[in-house]
């Protein structure tokens, strides 16, 4: 039986197709290997990289090791010379200060130059010498002032206590002149306090932190008359008209507000200490010591840093930082009473200077 034309071209079809299936996958199988020998390159070459990176990072370590070893070895060796050389210094000293004294007359000698030398010369030459008429005067504030500094202090002290008193009197702040009065006198009868008369030595630290307190008062004083006498607008412009630095401005207008600030926080801890019934009355917080750490100076300390950070971005909020001329509603300038004022302040200067008086 004959084979129909059809059939044949049809098998000849399927064999074309047959064979260029197989090109195909040979091509793809070629293709393949390709990629699969390029990935196992890429592999390597990360492999490499990676040992080439764990080399670099221990020779960092070691160096950074040896760095470490070095400074220490350093750091021992100038600590010993440090030490050496403050133990020769001490030892120095010390023998310096032993021969001075051996050399020294014996006490109640006649031939001691405070008994026949001092004196004289104080009276014969402390007029030319000093220029206090006084002989006292001279001998405590020029002859002896390193010796009698602690007496020539509590004198400041009083006068400047005196003179920044006046102030707040004229500025009819009664009750804070009068506090602080009391506060001084006070202060003056604890640090004139005699312990070893009294038979009790642990007196001396209470007399010592009066006499302390005693000469930071007239900064208080002052500190209070600022804050109560005026504000930080008419500071502010005080400061630019003196043309005073925004870097001091600013600081200065946040310590004006941050006292007032803490003290109404320690008011309203207060208030709701009393509601609760917790160290309630005056001497409530004498009483209970620990409760006012706990409840209030803990509270106060906390909540500062935030109120000075809350008040300095206020004071630049404001505008106080930014460069150029700034206005002001507050105007201040030199009246007749200030220039009165300058005049009879510098005028005893000026006649000690020239020897008027």
């Amino acid at each position: 039986m004959a084979t129909p034309e059809w059939f044949g071209k049809l098998k000849h079809r399927m064999a074309e197709i047959v064979e260029i299936e197989n090109d195909v996958l040979e091509r793809d199988m070629v293709r393949s290997q390709e990629v699969e020998s390029e990935k196992g390159e890429t592999e390597e070459d990360m492999y490499r990289r990676i040992r080439l990176e764990q080399e670099k990072q221990e020779e960092e370590e070691i160096a950074k090791r040896l760095h470490e070893w070095n400074s220490r070895n350093v750091s021992k060796v100038s600590r010993g010379v440090y030490c050496a050389l403050c133990v020769l210094i001490c030892v120095t000293m010390i023998a310096l200060l032993m021969y001075t004294v051996t050399t020294l007359p014996s006490f109640g000698s006649p031939d001691h130059p405070i008994n026949n030398e001092v004196s004289a010369r104080y009276i014969e030459k402390g007029l030319q010498e000093t220029g206090a008429v006084n002989i006292v005067t001279g001998m405590i504030l020029d002859y002896r002032a390193f010796d009698t500094l602690g007496e020539s202090t509590v004198l400041f002290t009083a006068a400047m206590v005196v003179l920044f008193l006046l102030p707040l009197l004229a500025a009819a702040r009664w009750r804070t002149a009068l506090n602080f009065g009391v506060t001084y006198a006070v202060l003056t009868a604890l640090g004139m306090l005699d312990p070893d008369a009294l038979g009790r030595p642990w007196l001396h630290v209470v007399s010592a932190l009066a006499v302390g307190v005693t000469m930071m008062l007239p900064c208080f004083i002052t500190g209070a008359y600022t804050f109560t006498t005026t504000s930080a607008s008419a500071f502010i412009c005080a400061m630019r008209r003196m043309r005073v630095p925004e870097a001091v401005v600013i600081p200065c207008v946040v310590v004006i507000r941050f006292f007032p600030t803490i003290a109404e926080d320690y008011r309203q801890i207060r208030n709701a200490m009393a509601l609760r019934g917790i160290a309630s009355g005056g001497w409530g917080l004498v009483r209970h010591p620990a409760q006012s750490l706990e409840y209030i100076l803990i509270p106060l300390l906390m909540n500062a840093t935030n109120v000075a950070q809350d008040l300095s971005v206020a004071a630049l909020t404001k505008g106080l930082g930014r460069e150029g001329e700034h206005t002001s509603r507050t105007l201040i300038r030199m009246t007749v009473v200030d220039w009165l004022v300058m005049i009879v302040v510098t005028l005893p200067l000026a006649l000690d200077i020239a020897g008027v008086i």
